[in-house]
């Protein structure tokens, strides 16, 4: 199995070509990020984000998600002065199940038979009711992590 890691920042990576080995596949990743906006931590906030892959072949494929910034199955978003807002990526609308990259919390997406067309896969983010932190810009940088099967 080949990994072939990508960064999901603040802007959108367009038209990134992706080539798994015997396979000779070219794929392409663009993303849509996760943005929370303003944020109460008294009640929970939700957002969405998307990955649009596709590919020259058909071929199968499982999408992970990993934080640069936090161990594996502690997703936060670094502030201010060393601060920390948690946050969570859900692979599913009722976020039920964690989305992660196979080797922390939440396992990484199957996309199988990926081929010209786009498939879409819908991030659901949340950010838990948590204790106050100090009002500010939270960021985290997610990689994706494609790999062929």
């Amino acid at each position: 199995m080949r990994r072939l890691i990508l960064v999901l920042a603040t802007l959108p990576i367009a038209g990134l070509p992706l080539v798994a080995g015997d396979a000779r596949a070219a794929c392409t990743v663009d993303t849509q990020p996760v943005a929370f906006g303003v944020i109460d931590v008294t009640q929970t906030t939700e957002s969405r984000g998307e990955i649009a892959l596709s590919c020259s072949i058909t071929t199968n494929v499982l999408v992970g998600l990993a934080s640069a910034s936090a161990p594996p199955g502690q997703r936060s978003m670094a502030g201010t002065n060393g601060r920390r807002l948690t946050y969570e990526l859900y692979t599913d609308a009722s976020r039920t199940a964690a989305w992660g990259d196979g080797n922390g919390a939440g396992a990484a997406v199957p996309a199988n038979n990926v081929g010209e067309d786009t498939r879409r896969l819908t991030i659901y983010g949340e950010v838990p009711r948590q204790d106050p932190v100090p009002a500010g810009d939270y960021t985290d940088s997610l990689t994706v992590v494609i790999s062929f099967q």
